[in-house]
């Protein structure tokens, strides 16, 4: 892995002062879209350049660069000392700082939703019925969204209520291929592939809560979404929107993805009676005009 990322620099590094033109040479920052394989050459190129690097942490380099590949933390010190970095959330930062124990600065800033999604956002609360859960896990059918322990926390809650468990992302051959056959799937339906977000958006109206246990999320914009239509979500234990809120709203919950009674309790312990209160989801903040502004604002203090 360090052969093929310093493989990587390289070969990009000379390719861009090949190409380079007076017009890149003009720019005043550099924002490296990941830390480790786009934030190397974005530091070696802004030190050339002589100007400001920003760089993102993402959730390949939490999960898998940072924990795994120890002589990568000297880099990431390097990197860390000469950027400045943005993390999702503040699990992100606090997990970053287990590894890279210096100082550095650093914003957090989470990724902005579609601004469909706060042009239609409901505020009304769910009609709750006892004993009875209507779940939802979207997204794409691969072995980190965990959808498979997804489903059995749902047949786990379906032998003492009344479970539906909707999965969007790809339809039932999908998931045996991926997840394999040895589930119930009596309470289950399949809507396969829904591009459109009006499509959608009824699809989030109809559940109560969205069940995403994915062992890895940067951010999980589809947490977001989901709850501007009034579903409580589930999300793993520091991943995805986790530190994004206070911790203590009704409508999230927290799980150990790897266990699925963990899973089904976090999904008990959701209370939907007075529904996502809009003032704490406070969805303004996550549209794209919002985010924008925050990175423009990062991008010219960067450059005094």
């Amino acid at each position: 892995m360090k052969i093929s990322l310093i493989f990587k620099v390289v070969i990009c590094y000379l390719f861009f002062i090949k190409n380079t033109d007076d017009n890149v040479k003009s720019y005043d920052v550099i924002h490296s879209h990941s830390f480790f394989t786009d934030g190397l050459l974005g530091i070696i190129l802004s030190k050339r350049l002589k100007v400001k690097h920003i760089v993102t942490v993402r959730n390949t380099d939490l999960n898998m660069y940072l924990k795994y590949f120890f002589h990568l933390r000297y880099i990431a010190k390097f990197i860390a000392k000469n950027s400045h970095v943005i993390f999702l959330s503040q699990k992100s930062f606090e997990r970053f700082k287990g590894h890279v124990d210096i100082s550095f600065d650093y914003t957090i800033q989470g990724n902005g939703i579609d601004d469909f999604w706060v042009s239609n956002q409901i505020s009304s609360p769910k009609k709750v019925t006892p004993g009875k859960i209507n779940l939802l896990s979207v997204g794409y059918f691969d072995g980190n969204k965990n959808f498979g322990n997804a489903l059995n926390a749902s047949t786990y809650l379906n032998k003492t209520m009344n479970v539906t468990h909707t999965f969007v992302g790809g339809n039932k051959e999908d998931f045996i291929e991926v997840y394999g056959d040895d589930f119930d799937f009596s309470h289950v339906e399949f809507k396969g592939v829904i591009s459109d977000k009006i499509v959608l958006a009824k699809v989030f109206k109809a559940a109560d809560i969205m069940v995403l246990p994915s062992y890895s999320e940067s951010f999980g914009l589809v947490y977001i979404e989901a709850m501007s239509q009034q579903c409580g979500v589930v999300c793993s234990i520091g991943e995805g929107i986790d530190g994004i809120f206070s911790g203590n709203e009704k409508f999230i919950n927290y799980c150990f993805p790897r266990d699925y009674k963990s899973i089904a309790n976090a999904i008990l312990e959701i209370d939907m009676t007075d529904g996502v209160d809009e003032v704490t989801l406070d969805l303004g903040r996550f549209s794209w005009t919002e985010v924008a502004s925050k990175l423009q604002k990062l991008y010219l203090n960067s450059n005094k």
